[in-house]
């Protein structure tokens, strides 16, 4: 997962997904890089999402990518 933040304002955050009827953590950070990159295992969900906790001005995200790595 790659995840493009613009701008360098988010302070605190948690990547999820849904599984069973509940939103699961697989990531989360104190400062996300402009070009973050994330690697897990392998999840089946039906969504996905960044949840901002925290940051000094309004944050925005430019572009999410998810995809199956090969090992």
């Amino acid at each position: 997962m790659v995840i493009q933040e613009k701008g360098r304002n988010i302070l605190n955050y948690k990547i999820q997904y849904f599984e069973n009827e509940s939103w699961k953590d697989f990531a989360n950070g104190t400062t996300m890089s402009s070009n973050g990159t994330y690697d897990f295992e392998t999840v089946t969900a039906s969504k996905c999402r960044v949840l901002i906790e925290e940051s000094k001005e309004k944050p925005a995200i430019s572009e999410i990518e998810i995809y199956y790595k090969k090992s």
